[in-house]
């Protein structure tokens, strides 16, 4: 007798997640990264082969494709998915969900992944913790910290695992100047830092001096110049590149400042004016003002100052005043004279 075709208009409304996966990997993992692997459980949800795409996971569950594949790659280095990727783009390919036995049962399996491109792809990147023994505890500590004090809060995990992975394939000092470099343009999202890691990543910039002369940092602080002082469609010269490089550089001044000295310049001169610009921001320097709080104390206390001064000058030219009606002539007290006084002064005047 032949085999029989069984069929369900019956849907499956439950995913049935592993003991092990819950009691040995999750506590370890990233959320993100928890998301989805039961995500992709959900997927299979009693199919023996399913079909999904980064994008439409990244969708599903509000991450970026970068934050998918960092997952991906995570979840296949611990053997808790067994993935095949392409050999040229590098992108998976296969993604199976096998059993769960024992953490790292199957690492003897895994298969050596290329690392010889030019930059790390999304792929390649290892997913950190400050747990990974792979770190250097103290400096990623010291990484941590620093950025923390530049975005004026604590890091989430999520955060804490982006800087992790943005330091597998970049330098602390490039780490150090790329988040100043991102704080400084209003960006403090670690995903932007990341992309932007990325992007250097690409352009070959291996050091904050090679971020420094790269054609999009200067491209970035032009526009910003660019756009205080009204400047469209036009090249700036050299003398005028080297002061802007002198703020961002020299003076470490940010984004949001030099474009206040450019709009300060504008509404004294009614026209741009780089010279004038650069002695707003070396008065700024001496007056050890580095950001917009700084500058908001400063021109109170100027206001200040200059109320009191108005309301000296008003109380000296009252005195003024009060001085020119006491004198020889304003003191002068007038006399009475009577009637016999006045007829001799009237004879003396006919006289």
């Amino acid at each position: 007798m032949g085999k029989m075709t069984l069929n369900s208009n019956r849907k499956s409304t439950e995913t049935a997640v592993s003991n092990i996966f819950l009691d040995t990997y999750m506590s370890a993992a990233n959320g993100d990264f928890v998301k989805v692997y039961l995500y992709l459980l959900r997927c299979m949800n009693g199919l023996d082969d399913a079909s999904v795409a980064i994008a439409d996971i990244a969708d599903r569950l509000n991450l970026t494709e970068g934050d998918v594949k960092r997952a991906l790659k995570y979840w296949d280095n611990i053997g808790v998915l067994d993935i095949e990727y392409d050999e040229t783009s590098e992108e998976p390919t296969s993604i199976v969900l096998p059993t769960l036995d024992a953490p790292a049962s199957r690492s003897a399996e895994k298969k050596p992944v290329k690392a010889d491109s030019a930059r790390p792809a999304d792929m390649m990147k290892k997913s950190y913790s400050p747990s990974d023994n792979t770190l250097d505890q103290a400096e990623f500590k010291e990484i941590v910290y620093f950025t923390e004090q530049l975005l004026g809060k604590q890091l989430s995990r999520t955060d804490v695992d982006i800087l992790a992975s943005i330091h597998d394939y970049t330098s602390v000092e490039l780490m150090e100047y790329l988040v100043e470099y991102c704080v400084s343009n209003g960006k403090k999202s670690l995903r932007y830092m990341d992309k932007v890691a990325q992007n250097w990543c690409d352009e070959g910039i291996k050091t904050a001096q090679d971020a420094k002369n790269s054609s999009s940092v200067r491209t970035e602080h032009f526009d910003v110049v660019a756009k205080a002082f009204g400047l469209t469609g036009r090249t700036l010269l050299p003398l005028q590149m080297e002061f802007i490089n002198r703020w961002y550089e020299e003076f470490g001044f940010s984004s949001s400042m030099i474009s206040e000295a450019c709009k300060r310049t504008v509404l004294a001169l009614n026209k741009a004016n780089f010279s004038y610009a650069n002695g707003i921001l070396e008065k700024w320097l001496k007056e050890d003002v580095h950001n917009l709080e700084d500058l908001e104390k400063l021109d109170k206390g100027f206001k200040a100052k200059k109320s009191s001064a108005s309301a000296s000058d008003s109380a000296g030219t009252s005195g003024k005043q009060a001085g020119r009606t006491v004198n020889q002539f304003t003191n002068y007290t007038q006399r009475s004279y009577d009637d016999n006084e006045l007829n001799e002064l009237e004879k003396k005047l006919i006289n």
